[in-house]
Protein backbone atom coordinates (compact mmCIF):
# COMPACT_ATOMS: atom_id res chain seq x y z
CA UNK A 1 0.00 0.00 0.00
CA UNK A 2 0.91 3.52 0.25
CA UNK A 3 2.41 3.57 3.63
CA UNK A 4 6.22 2.51 4.85
CA UNK A 5 6.22 -0.90 6.06
CA UNK A 6 9.05 -2.03 8.17
CA UNK A 7 10.21 -4.73 5.58
CA UNK A 8 10.87 -1.28 3.58
CA UNK A 9 12.42 0.19 6.15
CA UNK A 10 14.91 -3.06 6.93
CA UNK A 11 15.32 -3.08 3.23
CA UNK A 12 16.56 0.84 3.14
CA UNK A 13 18.36 0.42 6.45
CA UNK A 14 20.63 -2.17 4.15
CA UNK A 15 20.72 -0.12 1.27
CA UNK A 16 22.62 2.39 3.16
CA UNK A 17 24.88 0.43 4.70
CA UNK A 18 28.47 -0.16 3.26
CA UNK A 19 27.69 -4.26 2.24
CA UNK A 20 24.59 -3.00 0.69
CA UNK A 21 25.61 -0.20 -1.03
CA UNK A 22 28.38 -1.88 -2.47
CA UNK A 23 26.46 -4.76 -3.85
CA UNK A 24 24.34 -2.42 -5.91
CA UNK A 25 26.69 -0.18 -7.30
CA UNK A 26 28.54 -4.23 -8.43
CA UNK A 27 25.33 -4.63 -10.07
CA UNK A 28 24.19 -1.95 -11.95
CA UNK A 29 27.68 -0.12 -12.78
CA UNK A 30 28.54 0.42 -16.50
CA UNK A 31 31.32 -2.18 -17.70
CA UNK A 32 33.46 -2.27 -20.67
CA UNK A 33 32.94 -4.25 -23.94
CA UNK A 34 35.79 -5.90 -24.97
CA UNK A 35 36.11 -3.49 -28.07
CA UNK A 36 36.24 -0.33 -25.70
CA UNK A 37 32.88 0.70 -25.98
CA UNK A 38 30.33 0.65 -23.00
CA UNK A 39 27.25 -0.93 -22.02
CA UNK A 40 24.34 0.73 -21.41
CA UNK A 41 24.23 0.78 -17.62
CA UNK A 42 22.12 -1.82 -16.09
CA UNK A 43 19.43 -0.43 -14.11
CA UNK A 44 17.31 -1.56 -11.11
CA UNK A 45 13.33 -2.33 -10.45
CA UNK A 46 11.29 -2.27 -7.63
CA UNK A 47 8.23 -4.33 -7.48
CA UNK A 48 5.74 -3.76 -5.41
CA UNK A 49 7.12 -0.26 -4.91
CA UNK A 50 3.66 1.28 -3.12
CA UNK A 51 6.21 4.43 -1.59
CA UNK A 52 8.85 3.65 -3.48
CA UNK A 53 10.98 4.62 -0.66
CA UNK A 54 14.06 1.47 -1.72
CA UNK A 55 13.87 1.98 -5.29
CA UNK A 56 14.18 6.04 -4.43
CA UNK A 57 16.77 5.77 -2.22
CA UNK A 58 19.03 3.51 -4.34
CA UNK A 59 18.62 5.68 -7.03
CA UNK A 60 19.36 8.65 -5.24
CA UNK A 61 22.36 7.48 -3.48
CA UNK A 62 23.88 5.91 -6.59
CA UNK A 63 22.31 7.74 -9.78
CA UNK A 64 21.09 4.87 -11.63
CA UNK A 65 18.15 3.91 -13.70
CA UNK A 66 15.11 2.77 -11.78
CA UNK A 67 11.76 1.65 -12.16
CA UNK A 68 9.37 1.61 -9.55
CA UNK A 69 6.18 -0.60 -10.16
CA UNK A 70 2.95 -1.54 -8.39
CA UNK A 71 -0.15 -3.48 -9.10
CA UNK A 72 -2.67 -0.80 -7.36
CA UNK A 73 -3.79 2.03 -8.99
CA UNK A 74 -3.34 3.75 -5.37
CA UNK A 75 -0.08 2.79 -5.31
CA UNK A 76 0.84 4.31 -8.58
CA UNK A 77 0.08 7.59 -7.95
CA UNK A 78 1.60 7.95 -5.13
CA UNK A 79 4.76 6.44 -6.92
CA UNK A 80 4.56 9.52 -9.24
CA UNK A 81 3.97 12.08 -6.39
CA UNK A 82 6.83 10.53 -4.42
CA UNK A 83 9.62 11.04 -7.77
CA UNK A 84 8.41 14.32 -8.37
CA UNK A 85 9.17 15.33 -4.73
CA UNK A 86 12.49 13.69 -4.75
CA UNK A 87 13.35 15.04 -8.03
CA UNK A 88 14.43 12.19 -9.74
CA UNK A 89 12.09 12.35 -12.75
CA UNK A 90 15.27 12.71 -15.01
CA UNK A 91 16.61 9.24 -14.16
CA UNK A 92 12.86 7.45 -12.71
CA UNK A 93 9.90 6.20 -14.00
CA UNK A 94 7.06 4.39 -12.67
CA UNK A 95 5.23 1.56 -14.22
CA UNK A 96 2.23 -0.57 -13.28
CA UNK A 97 3.22 -3.98 -13.37
CA UNK A 98 1.22 -7.16 -11.59
CA UNK A 99 3.01 -10.37 -10.80
CA UNK A 100 1.08 -11.99 -13.92
CA UNK A 101 1.88 -9.70 -16.52
CA UNK A 102 4.28 -10.41 -19.08
CA UNK A 103 7.77 -8.66 -19.25
CA UNK A 104 9.12 -8.69 -22.42
CA UNK A 105 9.87 -5.31 -23.03
CA UNK A 106 11.71 -5.74 -19.66
CA UNK A 107 13.10 -8.57 -20.40
CA UNK A 108 16.75 -8.92 -18.14
CA UNK A 109 17.00 -5.42 -18.42
CA UNK A 110 17.94 -4.81 -14.68
CA UNK A 111 20.98 -5.68 -12.26
CA UNK A 112 18.98 -5.41 -9.19
CA UNK A 113 15.60 -6.03 -8.25
CA UNK A 114 14.19 -4.82 -5.05
CA UNK A 115 11.18 -5.78 -3.09
CA UNK A 116 9.53 -5.85 0.64
CA UNK A 117 6.86 -6.74 2.05
CA UNK A 118 5.49 -8.79 -1.14
CA UNK A 119 5.17 -11.98 0.20
CA UNK A 120 3.16 -13.24 3.70
CA UNK A 121 2.06 -16.51 4.95
CA UNK A 122 -1.09 -17.10 3.16
CA UNK A 123 -0.20 -16.88 -0.42
CA UNK A 124 0.40 -20.16 -2.01
CA UNK A 125 3.21 -21.80 -3.49
CA UNK A 126 2.08 -21.22 -6.86
CA UNK A 127 1.93 -16.86 -6.48
CA UNK A 128 5.22 -17.27 -4.16
CA UNK A 129 6.75 -18.89 -7.55
CA UNK A 130 5.09 -16.44 -9.91
CA UNK A 131 6.90 -13.74 -8.27
CA UNK A 132 10.09 -15.36 -8.47
CA UNK A 133 9.76 -16.51 -12.01
CA UNK A 134 8.83 -12.79 -12.60
CA UNK A 135 12.04 -11.51 -10.96
CA UNK A 136 13.97 -13.47 -12.52
CA UNK A 137 12.93 -12.80 -15.80
CA UNK A 138 13.62 -9.04 -15.19
CA UNK A 139 17.13 -9.54 -13.90
CA UNK A 140 20.26 -9.17 -16.19
CA UNK A 141 22.10 -12.73 -16.35
CA UNK A 142 25.31 -11.22 -15.74
CA UNK A 143 26.90 -13.50 -12.35
CA UNK A 144 26.41 -10.14 -10.17
CA UNK A 145 22.68 -9.36 -10.53
CA UNK A 146 21.03 -9.10 -7.65
CA UNK A 147 17.26 -9.83 -6.19
CA UNK A 148 17.18 -8.36 -2.35
CA UNK A 149 14.08 -9.20 -0.86
CA UNK A 150 12.76 -8.12 2.38
CA UNK A 151 9.64 -9.73 4.36
CA UNK A 152 8.81 -10.43 7.57
CA UNK A 153 9.96 -13.92 9.36
CA UNK A 154 7.25 -15.10 11.90
CA UNK A 155 9.20 -16.43 14.81
CA UNK A 156 12.42 -17.00 13.62
CA UNK A 157 14.83 -17.08 10.30
CA UNK A 158 13.99 -20.85 9.60
CA UNK A 159 10.15 -20.99 10.33
CA UNK A 160 8.10 -23.09 7.91
CA UNK A 161 7.28 -19.76 5.96
CA UNK A 162 10.93 -18.84 5.24
CA UNK A 163 11.26 -22.44 4.18
CA UNK A 164 8.55 -22.04 1.81
CA UNK A 165 9.93 -18.79 0.61
CA UNK A 166 13.50 -20.41 -0.37
CA UNK A 167 11.93 -23.59 -1.58
CA UNK A 168 10.17 -21.96 -4.41
CA UNK A 169 13.21 -19.82 -4.96
CA UNK A 170 15.47 -22.47 -5.34
CA UNK A 171 12.82 -23.87 -8.10
CA UNK A 172 13.13 -20.98 -9.68
CA UNK A 173 16.78 -21.32 -10.04
CA UNK A 174 17.54 -18.44 -7.43
CA UNK A 175 20.37 -19.03 -4.82
CA UNK A 176 20.74 -17.24 -1.59
CA UNK A 177 24.24 -15.91 -0.66
CA UNK A 178 23.36 -14.02 2.50
CA UNK A 179 20.82 -13.93 4.68
CA UNK A 180 20.91 -10.22 7.01
CA UNK A 181 22.91 -10.98 9.93
CA UNK A 182 21.03 -9.19 12.35
CA UNK A 183 17.35 -10.97 11.54
CA UNK A 184 19.70 -14.30 11.45
CA UNK A 185 20.02 -14.46 15.21
CA UNK A 186 16.39 -13.32 16.08
CA UNK A 187 14.77 -15.74 17.74
CA UNK A 188 10.78 -16.23 19.02
CA UNK A 189 9.09 -12.93 17.39
CA UNK A 190 8.59 -11.49 14.18
CA UNK A 191 11.02 -9.65 12.27
CA UNK A 192 12.30 -8.32 8.72
CA UNK A 193 14.41 -10.82 6.71
CA UNK A 194 16.30 -9.54 4.27
CA UNK A 195 17.77 -12.60 1.84
CA UNK A 196 20.20 -11.50 -1.35
CA UNK A 197 19.15 -13.69 -3.95
CA UNK A 198 21.22 -14.89 -7.45
CA UNK A 199 20.17 -16.58 -10.37
CA UNK A 200 22.10 -20.02 -10.64
CA UNK A 201 23.92 -20.20 -13.58
CA UNK A 202 23.04 -22.14 -16.84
Amino acid sequence: GVCLWRCAKALCSFLTSEAGASAVFRATKIRQRSSGMQEEDRGLIELGAGTGACGLLAAKLCGIRTLLTDGEEGALHQLRANVRLNGVEGTTQVQRLAWSDPVANLRHMFGVVLASDCLYPGQSPSDITSFFEMAAKLLTQDADALFLLSYVSRGSWCDAFTRKVLHCAYGTGFRMHCLEPQAKEARGHSVPLILSLTLQAE
